[in-house]
């Protein structure tokens, strides 16, 4: 049995360092499937979308794998084979960081919404609005608007129908936790109405569903410059520029 946890300030944090410290003491076996979703939010006295994010940042490290309709299990490889980001308290220069960090955040994630206004479902729509949703309900509070957040860019990732960059966009955002909160905050306390951030995922989200990958991109890009900015970065970027969209237009007859 696992114990409860106490109250943390990264909860993610602590369930991922728990369930690692299982797996690696043995408790969980390479190929043992984990208890459900349920069952370890119960026991850790946590949400189930803290539990489903912790399992995604250990899906990332290849610690964990699922198995459709199965479940999560630990891989053949429980040590894992991550690659982390240089620690920015070691360095004393997290701005440094975070502006690198950043920059991998905008090259992936605008060409990624570009990709998901070509590629989108019905089902992949249905996900980004729920994410909108359940970000409008946490307004107030930080920390789990922060992981609606990570949720509607993983949406948007999943949406492009090319596993590399979910996966990618998804390392990167495990990365960004605590920005994402912070960002969030810095929005709430700035803002008169709606927050800045939730306008800018609402119109990421209308050019998704309206099909125009260069709108879509240059939503995500400027959605990117104003989040960076919120933390006191500046990207030398221009939102208005586009990778893939001529290609993109060239074979679907996109105007």
């Amino acid at each position: 049995m696992i114990d409860p946890l106490e109250r943390p300030s990264s909860l993610v944090e602590r369930v991922v360092h728990k369930l690692q410290a299982e797996i690696q003491s043995g408790v969980y076996a390479a190929n043992t499937r984990l208890p459900s979703e349920q069952m370890l939010a119960d026991n850790f006295k946590v949400s189930r979308p803290v539990i489903r994010e912790s399992i995604a940042r250990l899906k990332v490290d290849h610690i964990l794998v699922t198995r459709k309709g199965s479940g999560a299990y630990v891989s053949d490889n429980p040590v894992g084979n991550a690659y982390r980001l240089a620690d920015s308290s070691k360095t004393g220069e997290p701005d440094i960081n975070f502006q690198h960090v950043f920059e991998l955040r905008y090259g992936a994630e605008c060409a990624a919404a570009e990709l998901a206004a070509l590629r989108r479902t019905p089902n992949d729509l249905l996900a980004m609005r729920c994410a909108l949703d359940d970000m409008d309900r946490c307004a107030d509070d930080f920390a789990a608007a922060s992981l609606a957040d990570l949720a509607f860019h993983r949406t948007i990732a999943i949406a492009t129908g090319n596993p590399y960059f979910s996966g990618f966009v998804d390392f990167l955002a495990h990365q960004l936790v605590e920005t994402r909160r912070l960002a969030w905050e810095n929005s709430a306390q700035r803002a008169v109405g709606p927050s800045p951030a939730q306008q800018e995922h609402r119109l990421i989200l209308a050019a998704i569903v309206a099909a125009d990958p260069k709108a879509a991109r240059e939503a995500a890009c400027a959605h990117l410059l104003s989040a960076a900015k919120r933390l006191g970065l500046t990207l030398s970027f221009n939102a208005r520029t586009s990778a893939i969209y001529p290609l993109a237009a060239a074979v679907h007859g996109t105007r």
